[in-house]
């Protein structure tokens, strides 16, 4: 692995973290590392799902 695609992979880890601790934020409790969803959270968590699809086919 080049050292630019294991920069982006960790861009890309960095941006997922960030983002999931905003949900966190805005849409459920923190308990310990696992995060529970509000129902009216749930068409965000399904952008972000599908942001994960996204990278990890951009991965392949």
């Amino acid at each position: 692995m080049d050292k630019e695609k294991c920069y982006e992979a960790l861009d890309a880890i960095i941006s997922i973290s960030i983002y999931q601790g905003y949900l966190a934020g805005i849409c459920g409790k923190s308990s310990g590392r696992h995060y529970t969803f509000d129902s009216k959270c749930d068409e965000t968590n399904s952008d972000f799902k599908k942001l994960l699809n996204d990278l990890k086919n951009m991965n392949n």
